[in-house]
């Protein structure tokens, strides 16, 4: 895959955007592409069945830029985050444009965001995964990280694994049993981290629940800034 190609992921946050600028309907714009135009595209044109030739760049391979717009995405998800919480502070939405802001703004999020955090989250710079675990707060889904790094990675593909799919799963069931065992999966790796280093599992020693604070801060500034 051309590096450039990943600048096509700046449409995201733009659409995301334009959910906040527009009214009525065309808040509706962006599920509308995604989870209509993009589908249908890929079923006209066909999807690639394979990984691209010479596989996916790493962070040694790839443009000295790439950071930069890992950076960029993080750096916009905040601000759409910031700007859509006092948009939605002034109590004017309509239902319509509650549901389209919201699909648009947690497309964005889905889309973008985790993908972003994912990467940053095993950049080796301190500043990456800070940034990495700042966003993933700013979801409320904290333990993703924490999980991710120590118990996805080494059990992923088996029973232990919370979020590895079971064969013949539903969408439905899957959430219903990966959230909840990612959550225990992150509290049980947390408290095993402080325990090695010696600190009180129920304090900022066990970092799942250092970042579960950080997302309760968040959400507490933003709710004492805005209001309830």
């Amino acid at each position: 895959m051309r590096s450039t190609a990943y600048l096509l992921s700046l449409a995201f946050p733009a659409l995301a955007a334009s959910s906040l600028a527009l009214d009525g309907a065309w808040t509706l714009l962006t599920p509308a592409l995604i989870f209509g135009l993009v589908p249908l595209l890929e079923t006209l044109t066909g999807a690639p069945s394979t990984a691209p030739p010479g596989g996916i760049e790493s962070a040694r391979t790839e443009p000295r830029w790439m950071r930069a717009l890992l950076w960029l995405h993080g750096i916009l998800h905040l601000g759409l985050l910031g700007w859509g919480a006092a948009h939605a502070a002034r109590g004017d939405w309509t239902l319509l444009e509650w549901i389209g802001r919201s699909l648009s703004l947690g497309t964005e999020v889905g889309a973008v965001m985790f993908v972003v955090a994912h990467e940053l989250g095993h950049r080796p710079r301190p500043a990456d995964r800070r940034l990495a675990r700042v966003l993933l707060a700013s979801a409320f889904y904290p333990q993703f990280g924490l999980e991710h790094d120590r118990g996805h990675h080494r059990y992923v593909g088996t029973p232990s694994d919370p979020v590895t799919a079971r064969r013949g799963e539903g969408l439905w069931a899957f959430l219903a049993r990966a959230i909840p065992g990612c959550t225990a999966d992150g509290f049980r790796t947390g408290r095993t981290q402080a325990e090695r280093r010696r600190r009180s599992i129920l304090g900022p020693g066990n970092p799942f629940l250092a970042d579960l604070a950080v997302a309760v801060a968040l959400l507490a500034t933003i709710t004492w800034l805005l209001g309830p």
